[in-house]
């Protein structure tokens, strides 16, 4: 089962990405209830919709909150043996590095019965391996970040700090400087681990570090350190979910909630792209959950099911 987009060439339309609203707009004009029971609903949806990336099933979601199943056209007919209403409303969602493009949620379509197991390549199949996160954390480099573990005490499950100078990475097939290192207990099971590494890429894709090149420094985005926990913990919250992985993330996440059902300042937009940057890792969420499983990369020929529809857009 390997990454397809799905989509005809001509199920693009005219509208450019840049003439969207960013999520945090959307999210503010379609706010219906506290920040906290959104965000309940946000993973719930992403939860829902593994087919999609995380940017793109939270866009999915501002659009139409009550979709369950969403694919193109070309997917439903060729996967589900299913096809569109005439008159159905199409859902936009961006392509990576072109056009945005056209999804339906399968209220709006007809044919044979979706299978029940539909959603199963996208959940893990049993425990994380150690030989899963191993292989994991490999992939790491490719986006500049290192990977080690050492013992903390209780109160730390692990950090970032930073290269400078920057290192470059040999043997790659293009120069990419080393900024970051994460660091993660080595005292936690590979479960709590794996949702630790996932905690601190946030930092780093969410942009709550410098960015050093070596002829340059690409500013943090300026945040409280409340509020970049709370952007961070909500990465791996989601992700977590997405994956079928009980995290204590939840809980943690209480404890940021004021009784009206307010949260820390964060955006929706830096949230779900760190979250896109981190599965698309290991070429989306079917075959991060594979690789975290069994250690090996997923084989293009191998599996049947539904595809992810693309891969996310980082940010």
């Amino acid at each position: 089962m390997g990454i397809d987009d799905g989509l005809d060439p001509g199920e693009g339309t005219a509208l450019s990405p840049q003439e969207l609203l960013g999520l945090d707009e959307l999210l503010e004009q379609s706010q219906r209830g506290s920040e906290a029971d959104d965000l309940r609903e946000l993973r719930a949806f992403l939860t829902r919709l593994p087919m999609l990336g995380p940017y793109n099933a939270a866009l999915v979601q501002l659009q139409r909150p009550g979709a369950h199943y969403v694919a193109s056209r070309s997917v439903w007919a060729r996967e589900f043996h299913r096809h569109v209403l005439p008159g159905a409303r199409p859902l936009i969602i961006l392509r990576p590095f072109g056009p945005v493009d056209l999804v339906y949620d399968i209220a709006d379509t007809d044919g044979s019965p979706v299978p029940g197991n539909a959603l199963e390549p996208f959940r893990l199949d049993g425990p994380i391996t150690e030989d899963g996160l191993t292989a994991f954390t490999s992939l790491l480099p490719k986006e500049g970040i290192l990977y080690r573990e050492q013992e903390f005490g209780s109160q730390l499950a692990g950090c970032v700090e930073p290269i400078d100078p920057p290192l470059m990475r040999l043997g790659a097939r293009r120069p990419v400087p080393l900024q970051h290192t994460v660091v993660v207990s080595s005292l936690l099971d590979p479960t709590a681990r794996l949702v630790t590494v996932f905690h601190e890429l946030a930092h780093v894709f969410a942009r709550h570090v410098d960015h050093r090149t070596a002829n340059s420094v690409r500013p943090a985005r300026p945040l409280d350190r409340r509020s970049r926990e709370f952007e961070a913990e909500v990465v791996a919250w989601l992700i977590a979910a997405r994956l079928g992985i009980e995290s204590p993330a939840g809980e943690y996440l209480t404890g940021y909630v004021q009784a009206d059902g307010s949260v820390p300042p964060f955006s929706l937009q830096a949230v779900v792209s760190a979250a896109g940057r981190i599965e698309t890792l290991a070429g989306g969420l079917a075959q991060l959950s594979r690789l975290l499983g069994t250690g090996r990369p997923h084989a293009a020929d191998e599996g049947e099911g539904p595809r992810q529809e693309m891969l996310d857009l980082g940010q």
